[in-house]
């Protein structure tokens, strides 16, 4: 997940997105790295995260409902 925040298309070198997300003062008020992290990076993962998780709770209720074998579907 954190390769999904710091690698992306554009000029932004991956360095300067990884100082932007530890902290780093001068790569927070770059202009440029600024908006590719959090308005086009941030939002990307955090939307394949939640897909994710959407997408393994509808099979384990897919499992539960259809009464296959429950050692596939443990919590």
């Amino acid at each position: 997940m954190l390769l999904s925040l710091v690698i992306g298309t554009g000029e932004s070198p991956v360095g300067r997105a990884w100082d932007f997300l530890l902290g780093d003062p001068a790569a927070r008020a770059d202009a440029q790295i600024r908006p590719a992290v959090m308005d086009v990076r941030l939002p990307r993962t955090l939307a394949a995260l939640l897909v994710g998780i959407g997408l393994g709770a509808a099979g384990c209720l897919l499992q539960a409902a259809t009464h296959w074998p429950k050692q596939l579907c443990r919590a």
